[in-house]
């Protein structure tokens, strides 16, 4: 998630120490994160330039495609209702050039629905963008629907979504 880079290699050395089900069972506990949504990139991504909203100079270069929700998880209320298509505006590198948040389409993924400041990358959450501005933030998963993988978690999908219906995200 947004407090470390990859897993393994966080800023408190005690998060290194975790097992790849602890990192995950711990992101889904960071402030702002609002569940998991599942899902099938429905169209070729995009690149775009977004103005930086802080009223720099800068711009955010982002990859943009549609998504279509099949899942929700973590929350009693959730945040992209199921069946619904949202924007997936995925944040590239800041030097720009090629996103880091690879999406193809037809590609499955789990993409963690964390708040995002409005100078953040991607943008800010709303209820038809899903802004994603870590690499972290998204789980690739096989189309027979069967393997996720995370970082170094590599897990069923029945794992895998039995971790996040246990452990729901903080204020839902």
């Amino acid at each position: 998630m947004q407090t470390r880079g990859d897993l393994g290699q966080g800023v408190d050395p005690s998060y290194a120490k975790l097992t790849p089900h602890q990192h995950l069972e711990h992101a889904l506990q960071i402030s702002g994160m609002r569940g998991v949504v599942f899902g099938q990139v429905m169209s070729d991504p995009q690149s775009l330039v977004l103005p930086d909203v802080t009223g720099s100079l800068r711009s955010r270069p982002v990859s943009e495609a549609r998504f279509k929700v099949s899942a929700f998880y973590g929350g009693q209320r959730p945040f992209y209702a199921v069946g619904s298509f949202v924007t997936v505006l995925a944040s590239a590198p800041l030097e720009g050039g090629t996103p880091r948040i690879p999406l193809s389409k037809n590609e499955l993924l789990m993409i963690f629905v964390q708040d995002q400041p409005i100078a953040a990358p991607a943008g800010p959450l709303t209820s038809e963008v899903l802004a994603v501005s870590s690499y972290s933030n998204v789980a690739t998963v096989t189309a027979d629907q069967r393997v996720v993988s995370w970082g170094q978690l590599v897990t069923s999908m029945a794992d895998f979504t039995q971790t996040l219906q246990a452990h729901p995200a903080p204020g839902q």
